[in-house]
């Protein structure tokens, strides 16, 4: 990542400003993404009895992402354990899954994961961990919803996850997108933006404050800052301009140009999650 050079009046730094920088820095390097890695990645979702929440979840996902390769984990419970009509329903999403993923997920390699007790979030919790790629995308939607929450909590130990979540349709005008009586339209949201925002120190979320408030460029947002902290805590604009780099590299803001300056806007992912008004009393 190249930082842009600032000039900025010199004064002698504290300790506290050689630490931070140094911790940035770390930070900011930690935060490079592999272009190799990115190719790769391990998409989930559990094999339920609904057609458009299995088969249209791969359909859009395969729309939405360009994933060259990685593995595909099918969750689902034991053959034994389905009467005879939900196996009958089972084997028809099962076929219509299948017929998804030879034509658009060819080069991934599926795994089938078969859960003893799909109301055990430990078992879930055990599988998931098995699956090592940093970056993952997660179907909520299908399964049961100990599974989604399983696949939420083990998402904060991920590098990345993104998860799909549907918005059920049932309008005439949307029927050639799945099934008649069940049209599922889903939402892909990077979850890692939110994550990174829960562990955030309070210099961080005040910055993200004084974006949400309105203040855009660095020099803005310092002034706010300022405004909120006694005297002896302030810090300089390099700093604040370090702090902006690490937030953007975690996906929390978003920057861009406004004549010559960089100015600062809170990350589209983070809002979906997160409504504006909520940063401001942070």
């Amino acid at each position: 990542m190249v930082i842009n050079a600032v000039f900025i009046p010199i004064r002698i730094l504290s300790r506290f400003d050689i630490n931070y920088s140094v911790r940035m820095d770390e930070k900011i390097s930690s935060l490079k993404h592999d272009p190799e890695r990115r190719k790769q990645i391990s998409v989930v979702s559990f094999v339920g009895f609904q057609k458009h929440l299995v088969a249209g979840f791969f359909e859009q996902a395969h729309k939405a992402f360009q994933f060259d390769s990685g593995t595909i984990h099918l969750f689902h419970s034991k053959d034994e354990d389905l009467s005879a009509e939900q196996f009958a329903r089972y084997s028809s999403v099962r076929s219509a899954l299948d017929r998804v993923l030879r034509q658009d997920w060819s080069g991934f390699e599926v795994r089938e994961v078969t859960l003893r007790n799909i109301w055990d979030i430990r078992e879930s919790m055990g599988h998931l961990d098995k699956i090592k790629d940093e970056s993952c995308l997660v179907n909520l939607s299908a399964g049961p919803s100990v599974f989604a929450a399983s696949a939420i909590l083990w998402g904060l130990r991920k590098g990345s996850l993104l998860v799909g979540h549907v918005v059920e349709r049932r309008e005439q005008s949307l029927k050639d997108l799945g099934e008649e009586s069940n049209i599922s339209i889903f939402s892909f949201i990077d979850l890692r933006p939110y994550y990174s925002y829960v562990y955030l120190d309070h210099m961080d979320k005040m910055i993200l404050k004084a974006i949400a408030s309105g203040s855009q460029s660095s020099n803005e947002i310092l002034r706010f800052v300022h405004r909120s902290l006694e005297e002896h805590w302030r810090i300089s604009l390099r700093l604040i301009q370090m702090r902006l780099n690490s937030l953007e590299q975690m996906g929390l803001i978003r920057s861009y140009r406004s004549g010559k300056s960089k100015n600062y806007l809170v990350s589209d992912n983070l809002t979906k999650i997160i409504d504006i008004s909520g940063f401001l009393g942070t």
